[in-house]
């Protein structure tokens, strides 16, 4: 029972015209809205009263008299008030008054109502019914003492302390305020201190030279003089795998990075006129510059190598020089049509490969063979097997349609497969498409100079030179950059092992890794003092004391030694310069 419908009941019996009953229930009514007043809540009374004049039907639907109260069993510790005596007098008369059931049967409360001529007409008048309240302030546990007892007792939940529910111990004190122990300040101090770190979080974003080296030559941050010289035409594949060909001096940006590379020269001839007589045709024809496919330039002069319906091999070849013991690399690229396999085999070193062109996979690959197989645009993949040649002789290299890994099949005279831009050179591994016509042809080594002038700090100051690298192979000692300082001055190459190394003031680190092909390693050297740190993909590989750093600081070759050799066969994006040591938390992070 709510509040609200206490102060209803409570209304009811002060609208009473008994003013007998209205005075007795006034004082006792006012007392039980002040228990109900200080708890804030109505207890759970269970008391149905009716109105106290006399009437034939009771609200709810109870009955006026006492043989229509309801089941007992269904309404325990309920009260209900009988308005109208009824039965025979004297022998069954059953007064009115209060009821209250406990779940057997109703009895009848002593609160001393009296009937006035209850044999006739059964009008209630008030008498005592203190006990009858004091009944309903028990059954409702609302009384003074209790609430008082609640009120006073510190265990329940609106007077709890830290120390009942085990917090004593809790410190209070705000977040900045809390203590930190001796073992973390010593870690937070060797991570970091504070006069490191100034602006954008220890100024990572604000290198004194930053070239991200990936869509072209302009330097996000620094002085832009960054020169770009190579002596020749060259070619690459663009971000968005496309060949692409460009002149002397204008540099390669592709999606790994700025593309550097030493000399190679393409031996083979006629790289893309496979109709000419320099390349001998078995059991195949060629159809010439296909409209029915673009090219890896965009164009329409790939060329298509077909069957003729004869029972056997069906391939082409050119011959070409070998010295025993170098290491070759022959590529080619190529498109499935109605054949969808390729084998590529050089008799110079008896080796060779089957690639799949639809899926892009390498099927097969002999012993002593180190197989490619690289995807571009519009279908095509860029196919090469390495090798060392066993002879030093003129020795055929070999394209072959085959059919389910077989060289050898019955031909129908119109299927076949797509094939532009044949190379053969003395690499360990494919270096970027060199065209040839009527002779081979070299792309000759390139490297890009950064001016020392407001972008190099003093070698004998702290500094942090950061950068990007991913290896197309380990061809000798690979120069990632360096400068004029030869002896003494800022190295970072790759040795012929696959090492890394880097130097300074003829001091030198290893990092003690072997790099791979097509693997990204961010590499970088840092002074401080007279220490000098190496790290490698955010881990220190070496330090050293330095006590000789060149006096004073030179133009920066990226891609070469001095810019006269040690050229290397790298990509490189994301070079930093900054005028101060980074922490190692810095290193890590940047």
């Amino acid at each position: 029972m709510s509040y609200k419908d206490v102060r209803q009941i409570l209304s009811s019996v002060f609208d009473s015209e008994d003013s007998a009953l209205r005075a007795t229930l006034k004082t006792e009514g006012e007392l039980l809205n002040m228990v109900l007043d200080e708890t804030g809540e109505a207890p759970a009374l269970r008391v149905r009263l009716v109105d106290f004049q006399p009437v034939t039907s009771i609200i709810d639907g109870e009955a006026a008299v006492y043989a229509d109260l309801p089941n007992p069993a269904e309404h325990m510790n309920e009260i209900y008030i009988v308005t109208t005596a009824s039965g025979i007098p004297l022998v069954s008369r059953k007064q009115a008054g209060m009821y209250r059931s406990d779940g057997i049967s109703w009895n009848l409360l002593d609160t001393d109502l009296q009937a006035d001529k209850v044999y006739y007409s059964g009008t209630v008048h008030a008498g005592n019914v203190q006990d009858a309240l004091e009944t309903l302030k028990l059954m409702s546990d609302v009384n003074s003492s209790s609430v008082a007892a609640h009120s006073s007792n510190a265990s329940n939940p609106h007077g709890v302390t830290k120390a009942q529910i085990g917090l004593g111990n809790v410190d209070n004190t705000a977040d900045a305020a809390k203590p930190v122990s001796a073992a973390v300040q010593t870690a937070l101090d060797t991570k970091m201190t504070a006069s490191a770190y100034t602006g954008a979080f220890g100024n990572l974003d604000s290198p004194l030279l930053h070239l991200p080296l990936k869509k072209n030559l302009l330097t996000a941050q620094g002085q832009s003089v960054c020169t770009f010289t190579r002596a020749s035409a060259a070619t690459y594949v663009d971000r968005y795998g496309m060949l692409k060909s460009v002149a002397a001096d204008i540099p390669r940006f592709t999606a790994d990075g700025l593309l550097i590379e030493g000399t190679s020269t393409n031996l083979l001839t006629y790289s893309e006129q496979f109709e000419n007589g320099a390349w001998v045709k078995t059991n195949t024809s060629i159809t010439t510059n296909t409209a029915a496919v673009t090219d890896p330039f965009g164009t329409n002069l790939a060329e298509k190598l077909y069957d003729d319906a004869s029972n056997g091999e069906h391939y082409i070849y050119q011959q070409s020089a070998y010295t025993n013991g170098t290491t070759y690399c022959l590529s080619v690229f190529a498109q499935s049509a109605e054949r969808t396999q390729l084998k590529i085999y050089s008799s110079g070193g008896a080796k060779g490969a089957l690639f799949d062109l639809s899926n892009g996979l390498i099927l097969s690959c002999d012993s002593g063979v180190t197989a490619s197989i690289k995807k571009l645009s519009n279908g095509w993949f860029r196919c090469s097997i390495v090798f060392t040649a066993i002879v030093t002789a003129t020795r055929a290299n070999y394209f072959y349609s085959t059919v389910l890994g077989n060289t050898s099949y019955v031909g129908d005279g119109t299927s076949g497969l797509y094939i532009f831009g044949a190379q053969l050179e003395a690499m360990p591994f494919a270096t970027s498409y060199i065209p040839t016509t009527t002779a081979s042809a070299t792309r000759v080594a390139n490297y890009c100079q950064v001016s020392q002038t407001d972008n190099i700090p003093s070698y004998s100051k702290d500094f942090t030179i950061s950068t990007d690298i991913v290896p197309l192979g380990i061809a000798g000692t690979q120069y990632i950059m360096g400068d004029a300082n030869l002896s003494t001055g800022l190295k970072l190459y790759i040795e012929t092992d696959g090492v890394i190394y880097a130097t300074l003031g003829g001091v030198s680190l290893k990092a003690s890794i072997f790099v791979s092909a097509t693997v990204t390693y961010r590499v970088c050297l840092i002074k401080k003092g007279t220490l000098i740190y190496f790290y490698v993909n955010g881990d220190l590989k070496e330090s050293k004391s330095v006590s000789n750093p060149p006096a004073n600081q030179a133009n920066l070759f990226i891609g070469s030694r001095n810019g006269t050799s040690g050229n290397g066969y790298v990509y490189i994006s994301n070079l930093r310069i900054y005028d101060r040591a980074l922490t190692a938390e810095e290193v890590r992070l940047a």
